[in-house]
């Protein structure tokens, strides 16, 4: 499901996925200074 404001949801998909893979192998530290 994606919000009906976002105009290029693949493109929305593929950035969750990588933040989700940072998360998972640097940590939620990491994922916010990246953000």
């Amino acid at each position: 499901m994606h919000s009906p404001n976002d105009i290029d949801p693949q493109e929305t998909a593929e950035w969750l996925a990588a933040l989700d893979a940072v998360v998972q192998t640097g940590g939620s530290e990491r994922a916010h200074f990246l953000i």
